[in-house]
C-alpha cells in the first residue's frame, strides 16, 4: 500500500467518525427536544449542551 492510500483511508476513517459523532448529538437534542414538548424537560432547557453533556458522560 502506497503512503498516500494509508493517509487517505486515515482521512476517511477519520470524516466517518466525526460524521457519526455529529449526527449522535444530533439525535440526542432532538430527543430532548421532544422531551420538553411532553413536559418532561422544562421549557428553558438547552437542548443542544444537554446532548453535548450526555455524550461527553457516555464517553467517559
Amino acid at each position: 500500500m502506497k503512503k498516500g492510500d494509508e493517509t487517505r483511508k486515515k482521512v476517511l476513517v477519520r470524516d466517518f467518525i466525526l460524521k457519526q459523532q455529529e449526527e449522535w448529538l444530533v439525535c440526542l437534542s432532538r430527543i430532548a427536544r421532544s422531551a420538553v414538548l411532553a413536559g418532561d424537560f422544562r421549557p428553558d432547557s438547552d437542548c443542544d449542551q444537554f446532548a453535548f453533556e450526555l455524550y461527553s458522560l457516555m464517553a467517559l
